[in-house]
């Protein structure tokens, strides 16, 4: 009888702390959304030779125009910290070949953003695809992740964000096992060509 007492308190204890653990259930959703790609030129002065192949005075990189829409599905607040001008710094990509490209500022410190009951906080950014895969003379014709998620960097109790608006933020995001990472829908922003390309072909006459 005193082992059945036992078994029953341990799964309680066990379905109770289950329960209490706040990262089963996350209260943010990130969805991302594909607004606009287009083209820049740049002048191939930029650009070291011997490291991209070329023709013509110019470059052309593919931009992506994104918006990005933290959402809270609770009936009450929830709050992140974020840089007031390059909150990106609070975003990851999860390939190497596309980057988030910042903006320019004046003054940048950290903030507590709260995101009410049922409300969407909205940004908007802009993507770039590596020149690797147009004019790298040392691309591999391998594989590629064949979607782009963002990743949002909480460094803090989403409900009771205790942390020194000064020193706080950066020793949080120095040290990564105090990250939690909400990661977002899937985006396509390769080619069909440029996720499954041709396989890698070797002679071995040479």
């Amino acid at each position: 009888m005193k082992v059945c007492n036992l078994i029953l308190i341990a799964l309680f204890l066990f379905a109770t702390n289950s329960y209490s653990q706040a990262d089963s259930i996350c209260p943010l959703t990130m969805f991302v959304k594909l607004e606009k790609v287009y083209q820049t030129k740049f002048p191939n002065t930029k650009f070291y030779k011997k490291l991209y192949a070329f023709k013509g005075d110019s470059l052309s990189q593919t931009k992506y125009d994104i918006q990005i829409n933290l959402s809270n599905t609770l009936k009450k607040s929830v709050f992140v910290w974020l840089m007031t001008c390059s909150w990106l710094d609070n975003f990851l990509v999860n390939n190497n070949y596309i980057d988030l490209e910042g903006q320019e500022c004046d003054s940048n410190f950290p903030e507590l953003v709260e995101i009410k009951p049922g409300e969407t906080k909205t940004f908007i950014t802009t993507a770039s695809k590596s020149l690797k895969f147009d004019y790298d003379k040392q691309k591999g014709n391998w594989p590629q992740v064949q979607t782009t998620k963002l990743g949002l960097i909480t460094i803090a109790n989403l409900y009771e964000p205790k942390l020194d608006n000064v020193f706080g933020y950066s020793l949080a995001m120095e040290d990564k096992s105090c990250w939690k990472v909400i990661w977002s829908n899937p985006l396509y922003l390769l080619s069909e060509k440029e996720a499954t390309p041709d396989p890698i072909t070797f002679d071995i006459n040479k």
